[in-house]
């Protein structure tokens, strides 16, 4: 199995062709091809990334780095179409929640995702960790970026948009400012996607305030109040489609 390895500014592919075992490693904007007569492990493909020395490494903001399986694409697609037909679903049958499924609809619509596998991708510990160093096998998007400047806030509010990250903001702070909650969506807590695809659920209010700090790049999405279980579940794949979410 002959794979390809191509960086191109901040994303690194990887691609399978049929040819032996051999492994070949081609670095843009550098031409650079290194090749292998083995399979690498995930330790190569990071340390061959900093080796091309691109003005964005793997690096540059670690906690953003994301890897996504292309041979299970299809099953992210299906993730976000299935979502937009329930909510679509949603916006037919519940008329006092058509706004809501309007928006959101309008929000996943622009969305490009991919299936992103949970791997830790800091450099230091998938080197030094046996467990966190698997053997790579099929084809792969390798994601990493400068650090961000952004927070975004989205879900049900009225404006769903991307604001500046600010120092020491929390929570509370950012939806204070900038964002108008649906009167379906929920007023004391929302989700936190972190920029490594973690969730976290914290309250916002004064009586439940947890005064969440947020790393730039993370998502403040608000979710349905008080959901049913079919709502929540809806709920759960938008958040996955945010952790998957290659841009918007």
């Amino acid at each position: 199995m002959l794979k390809t390895i191509i960086l191109s500014g901040s994303l690194l592919f990887f691609s399978s062709l049929s040819f032996a075992n051999s492994i070949s490693i081609e670095i843009h904007p550098n031409t650079k091809v290194i090749s292998f007569d083995h399979p690498i492990r995930l330790e190569t493909a990071i340390s061959e990334s900093l080796d091309a020395k691109l003005p964005v490494s793997p690096q540059s903001y670690s906690i953003a780095n994301a890897l996504y399986n292309k041979d299970k694409q299809y099953l992210a697609d299906k993730k976000q179409r299935e979502v937009i037909n329930e909510l679509k679903l949603l916006y037919a049958t519940s008329p006092k929640l058509r706004m809501s499924a309007a928006i959101l609809i309008a929000q996943i619509e622009r969305w490009q995702v991919g299936y992103r596998e949970t791997v830790n991708l800091d450099y230091d510990a998938v080197r030094t960790t046996p467990a966190l160093n698997p053997m790579l096998t099929g084809n792969y998007l390798f994601k990493f970026t400068p650090r961000p400047s952004h927070i975004h806030i989205e879900g049900l509010v009225s404006n769903p948009h991307t604001t500046l990250a600010i120092p020491n903001y929390t929570v509370s702070d950012y939806l204070d400012e900038a964002a108008l909650t649906l009167s379906s969506g929920e007023n004391s807590n929302a989700w936190v996607v972190y920029p490594d695809g973690k969730l976290s659920k914290v309250g916002f209010e004064y009586w439940n305030n947890q005064h969440a700090l947020l790393p730039p790049g993370a998502s403040i999405y608000i979710g349905f109040d008080s959901p049913s279980e079919e709502l929540a579940k809806l709920e759960q794949d938008i958040l996955t489609l945010i952790a998957w979410r290659i841009s918007k």
